[in-house]
């Protein structure tokens, strides 16, 4: 068991290094205490223009809650919504957001 998240910088650096979830300034709302997160893996392109991609937004005013989706055009799909206080937590989330890409380029033909 790994020790909780001491403040939001360290859940953020933690993020980043683990899975390589990139600030998505278009998705931060800071007047409403929410920061985005893209991760960069999830990235689909069509002439050099974002289509498709994983959100995570992180509120600041509530502890560590976390809302992640699937955008693709103008449609957003819910994949995993809770609260991420330690390393733990976080992999747990990680391996539903794991298990959806996976069905979905499954289920998709996406690569």
């Amino acid at each position: 068991m790994h020790k909780n998240f001491y403040n939001h910088d360290d859940f953020d650096e933690y993020v980043k290094e683990q899975d390589k979830w990139i600030c998505d300034d278009s998705w931060s709302l800071p007047e409403h205490n929410k920061f985005g997160y893209m991760l960069e893996k999830s990235a689909k392109y069509n002439a050099g223009k974002l289509v498709e991609y994983i959100v995570m937004l992180r509120s600041e005013n509530i502890t560590n809650h976390i809302s992640v989706f699937h955008k693709k055009s103008k449609q957003n799909r819910d994949i995993w919504s809770g609260f991420v206080d330690s390393p733990d937590e976080y992999q747990v989330m990680m391996d539903v957001v794991k298990k959806f890409i996976e069905e979905y380029k499954n289920n998709s033909g996406a690569t």
